[in-house]
């Protein structure tokens, strides 16, 4: 705060430790006021991190908080604003929604924790330690801004155990399918989905840029898709969501024996609703609960657990560009992942394998297992 000229005096002007307005007249220039501002600036911030000072005014309630400031700087994503209403309307403000933001002490988050790991969810499974892991990140990023705010001395995530969820989270190996339990799952799907199997298998693409995928995005003439965008349903409007990260949007090359499958599936079933290539039994937009109940259905008479995501789709993608030699940069930027230490981390152990396969393309060696089935095999007929 820059001093303020009163009459003939200046006055000095600064933030105090409880986030109120500190002033003092009296001073004969500027320069004076400047410098007890500066002063008395240093000591307040001094205080603040001690503790030592008790707010004057007002206390805010997390929820009042959360209305009066959180949600009125929040900038993320559709997707992620809709996770983050989940979070605080289930998870975190029927416990901590009336407290005043000072109340709220590392003691009682690990009470919490404790609380959150013997949850259920509706249809009675436990949550998984990874979901848990985000509900309390989302406080702990609420609380951090209200310190930054100067509405709270000092976060009490400072003084919660932060490595209790990395315990709990066991890195495991990815999963994958091999090429014959790819063929059984496209041959169990309805044929309105088969061509989302041989896509995720062929491209590796995010389930929700599977489902957000639209004819618009395929250069056939080039031979190219272009993934920019994934779709989001909200109370039955479709909106385009961000991708996960900077690397995720890219343009990969259409392989030739995916291209026929798609230009056949485009024939049958014709354009979805917003150009997309699949829709629903009733013509409107695939919702990835749906197509995962198709998959699942598909998988179960192969004994793959009911609940294994249609990311195998991703990881088996990954573990076949592994077997024709593909490298681990070219693999990247084909997922979307991130960092070349991303793609590592996640298919490092893949990668130390030594078998291969004599094919440049996942195309070639598509055409490689259909000849071993003999002419008369046959999908999307």
């Amino acid at each position: 705060m820059k001093p303020r000229l009163r009459g003939i005096f200046w006055e000095a002007r600064w933030t105090q430790a409880d986030g109120s307005e500190g002033t003092k007249p009296g001073f004969k220039s500027a320069q004076e006021a400047k410098e007890y501002a500066d002063e008395q600036r240093i000591k307040a911030k001094r205080d603040r991190r001690a503790g030592i000072f008790e707010r004057k005014g007002r206390e805010l309630t997390l929820h009042q908080y959360i209305v009066e400031h959180y949600t009125k700087t929040l900038n993320v994503k559709s997707r992620t604003a809709g996770d983050y209403e989940i979070s605080l309307n289930s998870h975190i403000l029927p416990k901590f929604g009336k407290l005043p933001l000072s109340r709220i002490t590392a003691e009682e988050i690990e009470k919490w924790r404790v609380e959150l790991v013997s949850k259920t969810k509706p249809n009675g499974e436990k949550y998984s330690p990874k979901t848990l892991e985000k509900i309390e990140s989302h406080l702990c990023s609420i609380l951090k801004q209200a310190v930054r705010y100067e509405h709270l001395v000092k976060n009490p995530f400072n003084r919660v155990d932060r490595r209790f969820w990395k315990k709990k989270i066991k890195k495991r190996p990815a999963k994958v399918l091999t090429f014959e339990q790819v063929l059984a799952i496209v041959s169990n799907m309805p044929d309105k989905y088969q061509a989302l199997i041989w896509l995720g298998f062929f491209t590796g693409m995010r389930p929700a840029e599977l489902l957000g995928l639209s004819w618009d995005r395929i250069d056939f003439d080039n031979r190219t898709i272009t993934i920019d965008r994934q779709i989001y349903l909200s109370n039955d409007d479709v909106f385009d969501d961000e991708l996960k990260s900077k690397a995720s949007y890219r343009t990969i090359d259409l392989d030739e024996e995916l291209a026929k499958i798609l230009i056949e599936h485009r024939r049958k079933f014709g354009l979805g609703p917003h150009q997309l290539l699949f829709q629903n039994r009733d013509g409107g937009v695939l919702r990835y609960k749906a197509a995962l109940r198709y998959f699942n259905i598909a998988a179960r008479p192969l004994g793959i657990p009911v609940g294994d995501s249609l990311h195998l789709l991703r990881h088996t993608c990954v573990s076949h560009l592994i077997l024709i030699d593909w490298k681990a940069f070219a693999i990247q930027h084909h997922v979307g992942h991130a960092t070349y230490q991303e793609t590592m981390d996640t298919y490092g152990h893949l990668l130390k394998r030594k078998e291969r396969i004599s094919a440049e393309t996942l195309g070639e060696f598509y055409c490689q297992e259909m000849a071993k089935r003999g002419p008369k095999f046959t999908l999307l007929a």
